[in-house]
Formats: structure tokens, C-alpha cells, sequence
């Protein structure tokens, strides 16, 4: 999304007018991209106090499991009053619930230059806008947010509104009762997870602690920083991939140590998934306290891009 926003940078907003000259360079354009959650962290930022910019792009991933207030109430407060012709909402299937080779979205948007992109299906150097495929599993996400929210006992009343309407808008029938309630549960035991494993994470004897205004409300990851500083961060985290741990350094992901940070506070951060079965996400904090009780030695403290 970001590339294909990048390269409609000029035609979003109506280009300015000036006089020829050989001296004129075009004003600069800002583009505000906000992910509902952060699909690094995990976490909802808050949005930092600059000036607007020229367009918004915000993308709001289908979610599994919550803590604090829900989606939908933090969405509706993000888009209220949003100018649509100066930006762009984006519900996205999150790479888990997507079907293979198709990660179905639907844009929201009042932008003249945007929809007239989107409707010559290149959006995406790889992507179809209007495929077929992608609106039926659209249609079917709708449909299972009112069912997810709903009684167990409203399944098949609001399952059968939802098949009704499609049907009389002359649109592909949505499934069974069956795959609904096969979806829920497999929405519960995700976010039952979820929630397991961010109570280990802040158990005592945890290695990790997480980090104020990072703490994951939503979705698979976190950020944690590690309770016993690491002499030599890089070398440390190489020494527990080589064990079998994996790990996500900020330093590694980030690209250069500038970068993150100015993105991430400072610190010996580590990114956990947490949509792990609860029994390997507990090997794998056990193996960070074996670890960390082992710095390692004779290697530079600072931190250095690689």
C-alpha cells in the first residue's frame, strides 16, 4: 500500500499552478500512513502532534484478539470528521485469515485521481481491484464482524440476514452456517491465545517486560525489552538464533540503528510472537532466561548498524 501510494504521489491532490520557469520545483507532498494496530508492535500509537499532511492513509487489519477498548470503537473515533478526498481508509485481511495468493481489501476513499487508479486495476503492480474472489471473501469478513460481536445464539438468525441480503443483490451466496461457526471458533482459541501469552509476558519470572505505550492491543506481535542488558546485543541475539530461538531485534529489522532510533525508544528490544502455541512461546521465554544469564563477552556495547 505504501508503494502504490508513493507513485500516485503527484496525482492524489490537484497539481498547483505556476508560471513557467526553469527554476520551479514542485512543492513537497506528505503522506501519513497509520496502521490499526502497528503490525510490528502490536501496539496503537498515538499519532504525533505535526502539522496535517497532504493525504492519510489509514490501514485497519482484520484482528485477532483485543485488550483495552475494541476496534471498531477506535476506528469510528480515528475516522471521524476524516476529509475522504484527502485520504483513504484500507480494511485489509490480515495474512493469517487470507486465502493463498489473495489478500482481499477494500478501500474507502473520495479521491477522484485514487478511484480513477483503482479502476484501471493498477493499484498494485501485482494486484486486481474488482476481483472477483477478493469481494466474496470481503463480503464474508463483513458478514462475520456482526456474527463475532452477536450471542452464540444469534449465529444462524444473523447468518441467515446476511445470506438473504446478498442474495437479493443478485451477488455470490456467502457459505454455510457451518464455516461461520468454524471461523468463530477458531477466532476464540486465537484470541484466548493471545491473551495467555501476554499474561506470560508480564509474569514475574518472564525475562521481558514490556515497554509504556508499546504493550500489544491487538493481533500477533509485541515488543518487549529485556529485564538483564546484554553486553554485546547483536552477538547475544546470534548466539540464541544459533540455539533455536528466534528473534526479532529491533537493530536487525530496522535496517540502521538511526532508523529505529528515531521510530522505537532505546533499549535491547526483542519482538515475540503471540499467536505461538502457549507451550512453545513459554520454551521460548525460558530460553531467554538462559541466555541472559550468560552475557556475552569482549564484544562492543554500542549499538552499530549491520
Amino acid at each position: 500500500m505504501r508503494c502504490a501510494l508513493g507513485s500516485l504521489g503527484d496525482r492524489l491532490l490537484p497539481a498547483r499552478r505556476h508560471p513557467p520557469s526553469h527554476r520551479h520545483i514542485p512543492a513537497p507532498r506528505t503522506c501519513l500512513v497509520e496502521v490499526l494496530p502497528n503490525g510490528v508492535t502490536g501496539a496503537r500509537h498515538v499519532l504525533p502532534n505535526r502539522a496535517e499532511p497532504d493525504f492519510t492513509l489509514v490501514d485497519v487489519p482484520f484482528q485477532v484478539g483485543a485488550e483495552g477498548p475494541q476496534p471498531a470503537a477506535i476506528l469510528r473515533d480515528r475516522v471521524h470528521g476524516i476529509d475522504l478526498s484527502k485520504a483513504a481508509l484500507i480494511l485489509t485481511a490480515s495474512k493469517d485469515l487470507s486465502l493463498p495468493g489473495l489478500r482481499a481489501a477494500v478501500v474507502v476513499t473520495r479521491n477522484t485521481a485514487l478511484l480513477q487508479h483503482l479502476a484501471r486495476d493498477r493499484f498494485e503492480r501485482m494486484a486486481m481491484s474488482g476481483d472477483p474472489v477478493g469481494e466474496i471473501v470481503m463480503l464474508f469478513y463483513a458478514s462475520l464482524l456482526t456474527v463475532l460481536e452477536a450471542p452464540v445464539e444469534q449465529t444462524a438468525k444473523l447468518v441467515q440476514i446476511a445470506q438473504d441480503s446478498v442474495r437479493r443483490a443478485g451477488l455470490p451466496a456467502l457459505p454455510e452456517e457451518e464455516t461461520y461457526r468454524r471461523v468463530c471458533h477458531q477466532l476464540t482459541v486465537m484470541g484466548q491465545r493471545f491473551h495467555r501469552n501476554a499474561q506470560a509476558l508480564d509474569a514475574p519470572s518472564s525475562p521481558l517486560r514490556r515497554i509504556p505505550d508499546l504493550e500489544p492491543a491487538a493481533g500477533y506481535s509485541a515488543f518487549a525489552e529485556l529485564r538483564t542488558p546484554q553486553e554485546g546485543f547483536l552477538a547475544w541475539v546470534v548466539r540464541c538464533g544459533r540455539a533455536g530461538l528466534r528473534l526479532n531485534p529491533t537493530l536487525v529489522h530496522g535496517g540502521t540503528s538511526a532508523a529505529w532510533d528515531a521510530l522505537y525508544p532505546d533499549g535491547q528490544l526483542l519482538r515475540v510472537n503471540l499467536s505461538e502455541p502457549p507451550a512453545i512461546f513459554q520454551q521460548g521465554l525460558n530460553m531467554v532466561t538462559h541466555h541472559a544469564s550468560r552475557p556475552a563477552q569482549g564484544v562492543r556495547k554500542d549499538r552499530t548498524s549491520p
